[in-house]
């Protein structure tokens, strides 16, 4: 990523998601993982976002963190 970026790649951002995906691999499907929570139970695996779901979804929205945030997070 380093030399993509002396290389003037236009990147704003990087996420490591391979190392989670492996490790959500190895553990299969005792933990959850991710920003939604998956009803294994459910035939039609419904969705529910957790809430770092919405914590991130702020976070792109606002470009940043604001310091009401988890208060605002913590009403939903």
């Amino acid at each position: 990523m380093l030399d993509a970026l002396r290389n003037g790649s236009n990147t704003r951002g990087y996420f490591q998601w391979s190392f989670l995906n492996l490790l959500e691999l190895l553990d299969g499907f005792e933990s959850s993982f991710g920003l939604y929570y998956i009803d294994m139970d459910d035939p039609d695996l419904k969705r529910q976002p957790k809430l770092s779901a919405h914590w991130y979804s702020h976070f792109l929205k606002t470009k940043g963190v604001s310091s009401d945030i988890l208060s605002n997070l913590r009403r939903i």
